[in-house]
């Protein structure tokens, strides 16, 4: 079936070149190729807007929710869950894409400022839509999302703002049904709408614990594939 919405994807695949400090390098290359294949889907269907979300998402509330962050915004600019308002936004996303790479003195620009994160030059899809909202005013920059109680990765505690459980973020069940994050700063209980099973969970890892009180531990095992859910309404 992709390769049926893959032309612009093909055409991508001639300025590509493999600069993530992953070796998986058919693996780095799809992480780029989604952008493609998407735009090329929703152009043949005449689909208008939609919520894209990696297959290591979990949402505990109506995606309609999530939509409704990007109010005076065409798109976001994180790589694992984001909100096309527009035809318009995902030929901007894969231009900018596709640009980065026909360009190299920008690329290897771009790979360099990354270096304090690995010890060397490195770049890949997440970290360039990082980028995007510095030059473009109608991409959001998600940034602050996490505060909102949407996950960035469900292993980090967004730099000591979540409490954590060993090393996962502790999410209990609150008293309206929701799950909850603890913030640090005040205890204050955050409500998730959206985790994120993120880095090393792009091979099988263990379980995770969500705790309600009374009941018996819910232990939720993930196992993440290069898949991905579009959301259309």
């Amino acid at each position: 079936m992709i390769d049926e919405y893959s032309e612009s994807a093909d055409d991508f695949k001639k300025d590509y070149v493999h600069l993530s400090v992953l070796p998986f390098e058919d693996f780095e290359l799809n992480c780029y190729l989604r952008w493609f294949v998407m735009r090329d889907f929703t152009r043949r269907h005449a689909i208008q807007s939609f919520c894209y979300f990696d297959s290591d998402i979990l949402l505990f509330a109506p995606v309609e929710r999530f939509a409704s962050e990007f109010r005076g915004y065409i798109a976001g600019n994180w790589s694992w869950a984001n909100f096309v308002s527009q035809p318009e936004a995902i030929d901007l996303l894969c231009d900018y894409l596709h640009n980065t790479f026909r360009h190299r003195d920008q690329l290897y620009a771009l790979a360099e400022r990354n270096r304090y994160l690995r010890g060397r030059a490195h770049v890949n899809d997440m970290r360039m839509l990082f980028e995007l909202p510095k030059s473009n005013g109608d991409i959001l920059d998600q940034k602050d999302f996490p505060w909102k109680g949407f996950d960035h990765s469900i292993r980090e505690s967004e730099e000591g703002l979540y409490t954590m459980d060993g090393g996962i973020k502790l999410l209990t069940r609150g008293d309206h049904g929701m799950w909850v994050a603890h913030r640090n700063s005040d205890g204050v209980e955050v409500p998730f709408l959206l985790s994120a099973f993120s880095g090393l969970v792009k091979i099988p890892h263990g379980p995770v614990c969500m705790e309600t009180p009374g009941r018996q531990p819910e232990y939720l095992r993930r196992s993440a594939k290069c898949s991905m859910s579009l959301h259309v309404w």
